[in-house]
């Protein structure tokens, strides 16, 4: 997802699916963002091939693009040619190998007329005025037919490309040789999101997770018409927790979301309770939160703030006691504890005892790519945060 740094009003989101699931995910994305916010059903092409004896070959991924609000920025993008596009339309080479293909210069039939005039012997009406076609014959942009009729040179390597299509087959995807691989099975391709960010997202713009206490204020500043929902689920995915409800459907009871975990063999999921904070905080919503735990019958509550905690408040957590689980003897886990966001950033997560069971799919993580720190950012979603300028089409890290 990516959202511009002005505001999270006129973003655009980009959602990867594959054909299986995207009809589905397609009826969604127009019931949250509106049909008049769909822009493009992306056609990936991920393999060259795949052999399969029960049908044909699944070679592609969907990529559902939509705006905000009718807003989302798109600058002109371009893919590389075709190659038979090349050969049949480039097939001129110079004596250095530069491939090429020559347009009319004059202006028959053209709206708005041209210039008449002679040139090289040849009377005509021209495309440019006499001392235009004279600048490109001295720049050897002129090649000249057999009757000596002049026509313009544009150079393949001259060109941005062709413009961006719905069907992506120049991005491949990351085989097991790449550098970039880090092991995680649907990792996408560095070129895959750089296509992304660069089509909709203007220059100084910063997209991406917040990394930093500045960026994580500024998400919850900026999604302020959301009620900082989306600074709310951000810091559920710090802890693994999944969100209670929809809380733009109901009100709030005081439960953010919720983490399951095993401690014992009984197959049987335990269950922590998470509200999250952004704003002012206080002892009493300490006490709110040990009580919603024990009306819920979940083990244990994790409160997660983005301000620093007060004494009472750490008094008040205190109080709750421990949690002891059979599974972990001599182990004491604080029945409500105080994260701040900071803190979670940082690694220290919420004391909880897991075993570890096999296939739980909960506690499983994808491994982290280890990078250069990020300067502060301002903006939101689910990439690392990275402030991008244009140089020869590629992302730029800014200068520290």
């Amino acid at each position: 997802m990516n959202c511009a740094e002005r505001s999270s009003r006129g973003g655009s989101i980009y959602l990867h699916c594959d054909p299986t699931a995207g009809h589905y995910l397609r009826l969604l994305m127009d019931a949250a963002f509106g049909t008049l916010n769909f822009r493009s059903a992306i056609i990936w092409k991920r393999a060259s091939a795949h052999n399969d004896a029960s049908r044909m070959g699944r070679v592609y991924d969907n990529i559902l693009f939509y705006v905000k609000d009718g807003g989302g920025a798109w600058n002109p993008s371009y893919q590389p040619y075709d190659e038979d596009y090349v050969e049949s339309h480039y097939r001129r080479e110079t004596p250095e190998g530069r491939r090429y293909r020559t347009d009319n210069v004059t202006a028959r039939g053209l709206t708005g007329g041209g210039y008449e005039y002679e040139w090289n012997g040849v009377a005509n009406i021209w495309r440019y005025p006499k001392a235009r076609m004279q600048e490109l014959h001295d720049q050897g942009r002129l090649r000249y037919t057999r009757n000596g009729t002049p026509e313009y040179i544009r150079y393949l390597d001259e060109m941005p490309g062709m413009p961006l299509q719905n069907v992506w087959t120049d991005i491949k995807p990351i085989n097991s040789q790449a550098k970039e691989r880090l092991g995680y099975p649907t990792q996408k391709p560095e070129a895959l999101l750089e296509r992304v960010i660069l089509s909709s997202s203007a220059e100084g713009d910063v997209v991406g997770a917040p990394q930093d206490v500045a960026s994580a204020r500024a998400l919850a500043e900026a999604s302020e018409h959301d009620g900082r929902y989306q600074f709310e689920y951000w810091a559920l995915g710090l802890v693994e927790a999944r969100p209670a409800h929809d809380r733009r459907r109901g009100a709030d009871a005081g439960v953010d979301g919720y983490v399951n975990f095993f401690d014992d063999d009984s197959g049987k999921p335990k269950r922590v309770i998470v509200q999250v904070k952004s704003g002012h905080v206080q002892r009493s919503q300490i006490a709110a939160l040990n009580s919603d735990r024990q009306r819920e019958g979940a083990e244990m509550g994790v409160f997660i703030t983005l301000e620093p905690p007060t004494a009472p408040m750490l008094r008040e957590a205190a109080s709750a006691g421990f949690y002891e689980p059979r599974h972990f003897p001599g182990r004491r886990f604080p029945r409500v504890q105080i994260r701040t966001v900071e803190e979670l950033l940082a690694g220290n997560a919420p004391e909880i005892p897991r075993l570890g069971l096999a296939g739980d799919p909960t506690f499983r993580r994808a491994p982290r790519h280890a990078s250069a720190p990020a300067p502060s950012s301002r903006c939101c979603e689910r990439e690392p945060p990275t402030r991008h300028s244009r140089e020869g089409g590629n992302l730029v890290s800014p200068s520290p």
